[in-house]
């Protein structure tokens, strides 16, 4: 019915992505790894039940080989302003992500197993939810910690840098 936006022989891995807003992709959005674009999304498909909507995406080989299921998919379409006690922060992804909108992704820890055609992964709305999210679940060795500040701690805010020993 129409021509797909991926070359179907080529060789590489198709992943599918999940998602619950639409508006954030389009067809034919790159796919970057690390700042460089390795493959493409095809159309965005709503579920039959109209809660999901899901994209396929291709990754080119030999950049296939970096997707495990330990990784992580975020959306990089427009950009970020933030302020807080790191001071202003500005995320602007590639020019193309800003205007057609992109997919970028990663794997912020090893462990994970290799994948099949047709992996499912959420999609995150941005690289710190997903990196959240990929170091809520990594191990059980994880401490929890709570401090009490009985003074105030201007410029203290969620997801300021936590210094032990001169290491972050």
């Amino acid at each position: 019915e129409s021509r797909p936006l991926v070359d179907r022989n080529g060789k590489g891995t198709r992943v599918t992505l999940r998602t619950s807003d639409g508006n954030i992709m389009s067809a034919g959005s790159p796919v970057f790894y690390r700042g460089v674009q390795v493959g493409r999304t095809e159309s965005p498909k709503l579920s039959d039940n109209g809660s999901v909507v899901t994209v396929d995406a291709f990754i080119e080989a030999p950049h296939d080989r970096y997707l495990t299921t330990a990784t992580r998919f975020w959306d990089t379409s427009g950009f970020q302003v933030s302020f807080g006690a790191d001071g202003l922060k500005l995320d602007v992804g590639s020019f193309a992500a800003l205007i057609s909108g992109g997919v970028a992704f990663n794997t912020f820890f090893s462990g994970g197993d290799q994948i099949k055609e047709g992996q499912d992964y959420e999609l995150y709305p941005d690289e710190a939810t997903a990196r959240e999210d990929a170091f809520a679940r990594v191990s059980a060795n994880t401490v929890r910690m709570s401090t009490v500040f009985e003074d105030g701690v201007s410029g203290l805010a969620p997801g300021a840098s936590l210094i032990y020993e001169g290491l972050k």
